[in-house]
């Protein structure tokens, strides 16, 4: 397939090709949003008559019968597992009488297909907001208007989430918590920004404005197709707000306050950074001064949309230089004389206890706990083992005052830790190494330091990514270990449209720091199947293996230890064979470690 025009989906593409005969209705569900997703990130290299058909067909493969599959899985390995309006649970149904939802698959597909499709309306439940005051309302709707609502994600968030800011960082794939944290601690210590003012939007999804909504769908993103649908599933919740609890409501949300907040911010304060996740907001101010200015700029945006900035402005501000700490995102924020350093927040027992005297009444109760309970460790990435300790006893104090056996050990919430740690400790490696990195030039192939591997898989017929018609994809590549060998690696790609990176993140165990780059690499590869990559790593292994052509191993060994785990064959050997057949490159640049990943390492 050529990049520069790309095929556009079509049940054709995929069911005709050689593999079809050999496919499962899972795989081919795969498939249809591997290639959907491929297509939209060359979306912005399309003719314009290709953009047009491209657009007039979302409605349709929103429809697809495979892409509501698709949306059904999710659910139920992710979804509520609550009942809606009429008690049926999509869970349960899914194991139990599955020829009967993918009949009711094919009435939906239909009447999306039609148009005809009318959401039903939702029940609704009040539960205790963590801050202890109020409560928040939650939408529970009927499983096949849940199934409608992730079936419209799956198809319009590949295309709307490159155009997101750069800063938000909720409700978005590969997206989370740590890596707001982690941005936020790099940009603070490189621009000695040490006045944090933290603050959030009240009660956000009840207050979203429905024509600003549609405006920003149809002017920003053309999704005109696709107003009449949108329009009918978020009247349900009124004239005014969108469902909280819908699996459709977080997109729409972060495109409301991208276009209101996000780039109105950019436009006013293009120096100090906003970086949100979902409804909650960090700016990073170097003087008291400026973060009253910004305050109340902020405050004064979010009125121009109809919403309220919770707090006061002398409450929300905190100046870590002077010894105060900030609690941002359940992590308690404050600088020592060795920088900022992320701490179990005070706040977390009084937090855990409310949210476990909550799931105590609910059905299977020591399941949802022990679900709430991996939940919560596995956001604690940021706090080092030496917080950890106090997360255990609120746990224990907790569990104690409920008079219930402990549904989940200890060690196995050590374990999430473990994994959310490293996840975390990737990514503020990459973000120091990012932004510690001189601007580039627009070659390329720009060597650092001197260094720079090629591995050529057709030399005979090799053609430089130089004066390739097809630009190669960058990957950052950067990996962070533990001592007892939990590791994760980072890919992040930059898009070709903005700086706003995509990244992959996965957390591993048992595992050496070779292997562990070598798995970065294998997933960047399956991510982009008909590129050629430029690999920049801070890894001696990875440039030593592919500095061969091809590696010795491959020659020197009998194919019968294809699978061998022994010197890492079982992933080298179908990395390097992928691209001999498809003759793609690896392009292989050295990156010296930088100081601040090995401080951030050494506090591993």
């Amino acid at each position: 397939m050529s990049f520069d025009t790309p095929r556009l989906l079509s049940r054709r593409n995929i069911d005709t090709s050689s593999e079809a005969g050999r496919l499962d209705r899972r795989e081919r569900s795969q498939l249809f949003l591997q290639q959907h997703q491929r297509e939209c990130s060359n979306f912005e290299r399309l003719p314009l008559p290709q953009k047009r058909r491209f657009l007039r067909s979302l409605r349709s493969r929103i429809a697809d019968e495979r892409n509501l599959q698709e949306a059904v899985i999710h659910l139920t390995s992710h979804g509520e597992k609550a009942p809606g309006p009429n008690g049926q649970c999509l869970t349960t149904l899914w194991r139990e009488a599955r020829v009967r939802v993918f009949q009711e698959l094919k009435a939906l597909a239909r009447q999306l297909e039609s148009g005809t499709y009318q959401p039903n309306q939702p029940r609704t439940v009040n539960i205790p907001k963590s801050s202890g005051t109020g409560h928040r309302t939650i939408s529970i709707s009927n499983w096949q208007d849940q199934v409608v609502q992730r079936a419209v994600v799956q198809i319009i968030q590949p295309l709307l989430d490159p155009r997101f800011d750069d800063l938000s960082l909720g409700y978005r794939p590969g997206r989370d918590r740590t890596e707001a944290l982690a941005r936020a601690i790099a940009i603070a210590e490189r621009e000695e920004r040490y006045v944090w003012v933290i603050s959030d939007l009240k009660d956000a999804f009840d207050h979203v404005n429905h024509q600003y909504l549609l405006r920003a769908l149809k002017g920003d993103h053309w999704l005109d197709k696709l107003i009449p649908l949108i329009r009918r599933i978020i009247a349900i919740a009124g004239t005014t707000g969108i469902p909280q609890g819908g699996a459709l409501s977080p997109l729409l949300l972060n495109v409301v306050l991208n276009k209101a907040i996000d780039r109105q911010w950019r436009r006013l304060y293009p120096h100090i950074p906003l970086i949100r996740v979902a409804d909650d907001i960090c700016l990073l101010c170097r003087t008291r001064e400026e973060s009253q200015a910004a305050w109340n700029d902020l405050r004064r945006i979010a009125t121009d949309i109809g919403m309220q900035i919770k707090g006061a402005q002398d409450a929300d501000c905190f100046d870590l230089s002077n010894g105060q700490h900030a609690d941002w995102l359940g992590v308690e924020v404050r600088k020592d004389g060795s920088g900022i350093k992320p701490g179990l927040s005070r706040r977390f027992s009084a937090r855990l206890r409310k949210d476990l005297e909550e799931h105590y009444t609910q059905p299977d109760s020591l399941l949802v706990i022990a679900a709430l309970l991996r939940g919560k460790f596995d956001q604690l990435g940021p706090i080092a083992e030496d917080g950890l300790s106090a997360a255990h006893e609120a746990v224990r104090k907790g569990i104690e005052e409920l008079q219930i056996e402990t549904p989940v050990s200890t060690q196995e919430l050590r374990t999430v830790w473990e994994h959310a740690r490293v996840r975390y400790l990737a990514r503020q490696s990459y973000y120091h190494i990012k932004q510690s990195q001189p601007v580039m030039t627009t070659n390329n192939t720009a060597r650092r330091d001197g260094f720079a591997y090629r591995y050529r898989t057709r030399p005979e017929t090799r053609v430089d990514a130089e004066t390739s018609t097809v630009t190669p994809v960058t990957v950052e590549l950067t990996t962070a270990m533990l001592p007892n060998r939990v590791g994760a690696w980072l890919c992040a790609v930059e898009s070709e449209q903005n700086q706003n990176p995509e990244i992959q993140c996965e957390s591993v165990r048992n595992v050496t720091a070779s292997r562990l780059a070598l798995l970065g690499v294998r997933a960047a590869i399956k991510k982009y199947p008909d590129r050629s990559l430029i690999l920049r790593t801070d890894s001696d292994y990875l440039a030593n293996v592919f500095t061969a052509n091809p590696p010795s191993f491959i020659e020197q060994q009998p194919s019968s230890h294809e699978e061998s785990p022994h010197a890492n064959q079982d992933l080298l050997r179908p990395i390097i064979r992928s691209l001999q057949q498809s003759g793609r490159r690896l392009i292989t640049e050295l990156r010296p470690p930088q100081s601040a990943t090995r401080q951030t390492m050494s506090m591993a």
